[in-house]
């Protein structure tokens, strides 16, 4: 899977509610004007816009409300946009089939949300520590695992 972090990345926590910015990395540089509903986004010569909302959070005595993006490609809310290459627009990271390099990261492993996953992942893994423990023969049990 390809990493997130060799894309160019538009979080919508950066961006202005009015203005002008201009968004530099991974050798490109993307230019934007943004407005409460949209972004206008201008990179390598092509010009598209994405889509903003606003969401409220806190109740009525707090009011408060931050900007969230919508996704070109699938149209889920999220709070950031990747490019894959000069020419292509920005999408979520669920359309780019997405990770981090942390996740990848030996022995570090990203827990799923669906209970189903969840509990196959933990039997794998279990196993994972009963192989270790089986062969390093210094616990109580001798050799032994769990079960």
């Amino acid at each position: 899977m390809p990493i997130a972090e060799q894309y160019l990345k538009l979080s919508a926590f950066r961006i202005p509610k009015y203005g002008r910015l201009r968004l530099e990395g991974n050798g490109r540089t993307v230019g934007i004007y943004a407005t409460p509903q949209r972004l206008a986004i201008a990179s390598e010569g092509r010009a598209f816009s994405v889509r903003r909302i606003r969401v409220n959070y806190g109740g009525r005595s707090r009011g408060g409300h931050s900007y969230w993006l919508i996704c070109p490609g699938c149209g889920r809310k999220t709070w950031a946009l990747f490019s894959p290459g000069k020419q292509q627009e920005f999408r979520c990271r669920r359309c780019l089939k997405l990770t981090y390099a942390l996740w990848k990261r030996n022995g570090y492993y990203r827990w799923p949300k669906d209970a189903g996953l969840w509990l196959r992942q933990f039997i794998r893994r279990s196993g994972e520590v009963c192989k270790r423990v089986a062969g390093d023969g210094k616990g109580q049990g001798q050799g032994r695992c769990c079960h």
